[in-house]
């Protein structure tokens, strides 16, 4: 799969769910896991997104790590994609996601 059928997919995944939005439903209880990966993401202040986004985003990183693409096949998705600033932030959100929702994928 090329860069561009993967951010495709990405952004399909993601479409409706609004980047800028930093109000969250109180009725949503977050894991544990969710908690920890959130914390970790805000620990980068140039991440951007609502609770919500960031744990679709995270994953489905993770279902695209468990079909076998490669930390930096997603990192440079994430980044051509609009979903991370630049290749740092991209790890760090792989790492994060990984991590937090998918550790047995782990390289």
């Amino acid at each position: 799969m090329t860069i561009e059928s993967l951010k495709s997919q990405i952004s399909e995944e993601l479409a409706g769910l609004d980047l800028n939005s930093s109000t969250v439903a109180t009725a949503h209880a977050y894991t544990a896991d969710e908690q920890a990966y959130l914390l970790t993401l805000r620990d980068r202040s140039s991440i951007k997104g609502s609770d919500d986004y960031l744990i679709r985003l995270g994953r489905k990183v993770c279902e695209l790590k468990a079909d076998g693409y490669a930390d930096f096949t997603l990192g440079k998705a994430l980044v051509a994609n609009g979903q991370a600033a630049d290749i740092y932030d991209a790890a760090w959100i792989v790492g994060a996601a990984t991590g937090a929702f998918c550790p047995e994928v782990s390289a």
